[in-house]
């Protein structure tokens, strides 16, 4: 079964402000509300809800109806509208559930109509949390004309963001999903990315802080304000500051830091805290830490070089080399052989023979 997006108050007032409309010239202004649209249905049922549409300036305005899907980009998370005429919407469609009794009118100048506008569920609809906005498109009864003489009509559109809550599907579940940071870096800042995913089926708000801490005190600290993450589709988080997450100056001093990561999600109020070491290393220290390593190593092979000589001194040498035991034990019998003939002869010159079967001297 599909999974759908649960918003919330927070997660929309965040998506209102940005879909905010693009100013039209001053002469002219649309006006739409309400921003949001919330509703809680089941399977078949309708509503009806109304929609106050104003023109505050000078001049009367054209107005058209029309939906559109509600998509995330993948990169920046940033909102997407998806036109009924593509081909491919995302999961939590709305396609097909708004409408209007006239989807063309035009409003006077300073003057407002309301239309009512019906949200209608598909018998089949999956249970869940579905988001459309439901836009109005104006343009200019008179065309502006630039010096150049070409004619160029200015418009806008803009409307409420209508969150469509299908009776059942999952609780949220958040997750952060990885935080990447390298072990050893050279110098700061430090710029840890932090991806956070959406593991049950509804909406999420995630928001939080990141920490630079060393020696169990805090060198700095980011906010992370409110972010929405959909089911499936992982988000980088990011800070207030547009960019990447920045922590630190350029020359931090050389040691060990942590990276500590806390978030709250809405809703729910799940939290979430994930720690990260970093060592400071400077080149200089590199390059004498790998000089320490060398001379080590060299020292080492010397030293066993030297072991080595000392051996073959105290063994011998050998004929084309050095003695081996048996050849040692041999030689040694040799030296004993030696020793008794010479012990036969010096008794033959005293005139003394030795019995080999008994010691004892004979008269010769």
């Amino acid at each position: 079964m599909p999974r759908r997006v649960r918003l919330t108050t927070v997660g929309l007032s965040l998506l209102v402000l940005a879909l905010a409309a693009t100013p039209v010239r001053a002469a002219q202004s649309l006006t739409v509300s309400p921003a949001i649209i919330e509703l809680e249905l089941a399977p078949g049922e309708s509503v009806i809800r109304p929609v106050t549409v104003g023109a505050s300036g000078d001049e009367p305005i054209d107005v058209r109806f029309q939906h559109v899907d509600l998509g995330f980009d993948k990169a920046d998370y940033s909102p997407q509208y998806i036109e009924d005429s593509e081909p491919d919407t995302v999961e939590f469609s709305t396609r097909g559930w708004f409408s209007v009794p006239e989807e063309r009118v035009q409003v006077a100048a300073g003057k407002q109509r309301v239309l009512q506008m019906t949200i209608a569920v598909p018998d089949n609809a999956s249970p869940g949390t579905h988001l459309g906005v439901a836009l109005f498109t104006t343009a200019p009864a008179t065309p502006d004309k630039p010096a150049a003489g070409a004619t160029v009509a200015t418009a806008t559109r803009t409307g409420p963001v209508v969150v469509v809550s299908v009776k059942g599907g999952s609780k949220p579940k958040p997750h952060l999903d990885a935080l990447r940071l390298p072990r050893i870096v050279a110098e700061g800042p430090l710029t840890p990315r932090l991806r956070a995913r959406n593991r049950g089926g509804a909406h999420i708000t995630l928001s939080g802080t990141v920490e630079l801490r060393r020696g169990g005190r805090r060198v700095e600290r980011i906010e992370l304000p409110r972010q929405i993450v959909v089911p499936e589709l992982p988000r980088v988080l990011r800070g207030t500051s547009p960019g990447k997450l920045s922590l630190g100056k350029r020359k931090l001093a050389a040691g060990k830091y942590e990276v500590r990561v806390s978030l709250r999600s809405e809703p729910g109020q799940v939290r979430i805290t994930q720690r990260r070491t970093v060592w400071v290393v400077p080149v200089w220290m590199r390059i004498v830490a790998a000089l320490a390593i060398a001379a080590l190593l060299g020292a080492t092979v010397a030293g066993v070089f030297h072991v080595r000589r000392q051996r073959s001194r105290h063994t011998g040498p050998r004929a084309g080399g050095t003695q081996t035991d048996e050849e040692l034990d041999e030689s040694e019998h040799e030296d004993v052989d030696e020793h008794e003939e010479f012990n036969d002869v010096e008794d033959m010159d005293t005139g003394n023979l030795v019995d080999s079967d008994d010691d004892a001297p004979r008269p010769g």
